[in-house]
């Protein structure tokens, strides 16, 4: 008899990575489809589901990945009810304002 793996916890869905991976399996999608849905590269994909490459990751990646894998986009950031699972880095806030000059 075939061994299968158990579904994931909730606690295991806690960060981007895991919930990409559940949700393309979910879907019964391998790597090569998904990008042939969203336009991201396979590798691209691999290395979100590993959880490298994570750091600037573009909304509309996220949104383009929400709307193929049938998700909201809300719940790739762990937004089931639950206190929210950052997965968002915010930029630093830097003053772009001139600065007056020295004479």
């Amino acid at each position: 008899m075939p061994r299968t793996k158990a579904k994931p916890q909730a606690a295991e869905l806690a960060t981007f990575p895991e919930r990409l991976k559940l949700a393309r399996k979910e879907a019964g999608l391998t790597l090569t489809a998904l990008s042939g849905l969203t336009g991201i590269d396979t590798s691209q994909l691999s290395r979100f589901e590993r959880g490298e490459r994570l750091d600037g990751i573009q909304l509309m990646t996220v949104v383009r990945l929400a709307r193929a894998l049938g998700r909201p986009t809300g719940w790739f950031a762990g937004d089931d009810g639950q206190a929210p699972v950052p997965v968002f880095r915010e930029p630093p806030v830097t003053d772009r304002r001139r600065k007056p000059r020295s004479e």
